[in-house]
C-alpha cells in the first residue's frame, strides 16, 4: 500500500478521472494537518467499533455465572455460643439463592463438609463443579455484628465482589438480604421483580424470633437427641415471639420428620410432622421444604401416592435447585417402580 494520501482528480477537458498523490497536488489541494488528524481519529473510531462488534459477535453477552457454593461462614470471634449465627447465615443464604431458577446452589449437607477446611476457591470449584464460591466470616463485638462476605470466581480465584457490614444484632436478617441481592447482581442473573422479591423475603419482622429460629436450626442440625430437643424448644420460642413465623413451623415439621423410627414411633411423629407442615403452608404456601415434608407423610404414612407426588412437584416448582427436594422425589419415583425417572431425578439432585 502506498504511504502517501491519494486523491481523485477529474480532467476538466476529457472528463477522465485519475488518481493523484498528495505530493503531486497543488499546495491548496494538499490535505492540511487538520484533515490528517480528522482522518486519523475517524479511522481509530472505526477500528474501535469493528473491534467491539467482533467481540460481541464472537463472545456474546457478558458471562453469567450459573452455579455457586456458599461455604460455611467462619465464626471469627471464637465465641462458641455464636456458632449458631455463622451457620444460620450460611443456611439462610443458601435457602434464599435456591429460589433463583437459573442458579444451581450446592446443598447445605454438602457445603458443611468444608467447615473449618482451608482450600482455594478454584479447588472447591473443581470438586463441586461450580462457577463461583461465597466465603465469609461473622464477628460479634458487643451488640455490634460484623459480617464480611466475598464472592470469588472459582476458575481463576479473582474476587467478583466483597463487602464489610457493621450492623446491630437486630439487623441481621436485613444484612442477609443485602448479601443475597449483591451476590445475585454480581453473578449477573438479571432477576425479575418476583424473583428479587423472593430472594430478599423476610419471613418475620421480629429479630428475636429470627435469632431463636437460627438457634433451633443450628441445634437440630447436630442430629442428636439433645440437639433435636433443644432445636424444637427454640422453634417453639420463635413461634411465641411471632405466631405467623412459617419457617419455625417448618422447623418443627423437619424435627419430627427426622426422629421418626429413631427416637419417636411413626404413630406419634408423623401426625406431628403433618400438622406443622400444614401450619407452615397455611401461613406461607411458598415454602418448598414444608411441601416436601407433607409429601413424605402422604406417601410413607398415609399411603396416598397421588397426593404425595403433587406435593413433591410443588416443592420443586418453588425451589427448582433444591438438591434434597430432587432426592426425595427420586426416592418416591423409584418406590413407584418408575426407575428411569427416579434415577434421573436423583442425578439432578447430585448435580
Amino acid at each position: 500500500m502506498r504511504s502517501e494520501l491519494m486523491r481523485l482528480k477529474r480532467d476538466t477537458v476529457t472528463g477522465r478521472i485519475t488518481v493523484a498523490s498528495a505530493a503531486t497536488l497543488p499546495a491548496r489541494d494538499r490535505p492540511s494537518w487538520h484533515t490528517k488528524a480528522t482522518l486519523a481519529v475517524a479511522a481509530a473510531a472505526a477500528l474501535a467499533v469493528l473491534s467491539i462488534t467482533w467481540l460481541y459477535l464472537t463472545q456474546g453477552h457478558v458471562k453469567t455465572f450459573d452455579s455457586v457454593a456458599v461455604l460455611p461462614f467462619a465464626n471469627a470471634g471464637g465465641d462458641a455460643s455464636m456458632e449458631y449465627l455463622s451457620d444460620g447465615i450460611t443456611e439462610s443464604l443458601i435457602g434464599s439463592l435456591s429460589q433463583i431458577p437459573r442458579l444451581r446452589v450446592i446443598a447445605p449437607s454438602t457445603v458443611f463438609t468444608y467447615k473449618g477446611r482451608k482450600l482455594e476457591p478454584h479447588k472447591i470449584g473443581q470438586e463441586l463443579k461450580v462457577a463461583a464460591v461465597v466465603q465469609g466470616k461473622v464477628t460479634k463485638l458487643g451488640e455490634t455484628l460484623v459480617i464480611e462476605a466475598d464472592l470469588v470466581n472459582a476458575v481463576d480465584d479473582t474476587e467478583l465482589w466483597g463487602e464489610h457490614y457493621r450492623r446491630k444484632m437486630g439487623d441481621v436478617f436485613a444484612v442477609q438480604s443485602d448479601i443475597a441481592r449483591e451476590i445475585a447482581d454480581k453473578l449477573r442473573l438479571h432477576l425479575t421483580g418476583e424473583e428479587e422479591k423472593r430472594l430478599t423475603k423476610h419471613y418475620t419482622e421480629s429479630p428475636e424470633a429470627y435469632q431463636l429460629y437460627l438457634k433451633g436450626l443450628y441445634n437440630s442440625k447436630q442430629f442428636s437427641k439433645e440437639g433435636l430437643e433443644k432445636g424444637s424448644e427454640y422453634f417453639r420460642q420463635a413461634i411465641d415471639k411471632d405466631p405467623n413465623y412459617a419457617l419455625a413451623y417448618d422447623g418443627l415439621a423437619y424435627n419430627y420428620g427426622v426422629v421418626v423410627d429413631w427416637l419417636v414411633p411413626p404413630r406419634d411423629a408423623m401426625p406431628r410432622t403433618k400438622m406443622f407442615a400444614e401450619k407452615a403452608l397455611e401461613v406461607d404456601d411458598t415454602l418448598g421444604d414444608a411441601h416436601n415434608w407433607l409429601g413424605a407423610v402422604y406417601f410413607w404414612y398415609d399411603y396416598n401416592p397421588a397426593a404425595a407426588e403433587k406435593e413433591f412437584k410443588r416443592a420443586l416448582e418453588l425451589s427448582p435447585n433444591d438438591a434434597e427436594a430432587h432426592g426425595i422425589y427420586g426416592w418416591y419415583l423409584v418406590a413407584m417402580k418408575r426407575f428411569d425417572e427416579g434415577i434421573a431425578e436423583s442425578e439432578r439432585g447430585r448435580n
